[in-house]
């Protein structure tokens, strides 16, 4: 009798895992990993507009004349629109 119950818990839990495997996890996780890449791309674009409105900021309280580089590295999937 302990035999059976056994064997019924497991195919009871593996079709739980089957079903949750195949259409819970797809459309719960991959959402959620785009969402986590997209915050990621925000934050880096929003991380560049501070340092070169920083940089914008230092040249114009330093004068006339005033000089500064800054190295500002894009993604190859960044577009620059003016």
């Amino acid at each position: 009798m302990r035999g059976q119950v056994a064997v019924e818990y497991l195919v009871i839990f593996a079709a739980f895992l089957a079903i949750f495997g195949g259409v819970i996890w797809p459309r719960v996780i991959s959402p959620a990993q785009q969402t986590a890449i997209d915050v990621f791309h925000l934050s880096r674009a929003r991380e560049l507009a501070d340092r070169l409105a920083e940089m914008m900021n230092s040249v114009c309280a330093s004068g006339e004349g005033a000089v500064r580089s800054c190295w500002i590295e894009l993604g190859t999937g960044c577009r620059v629109i003016f």
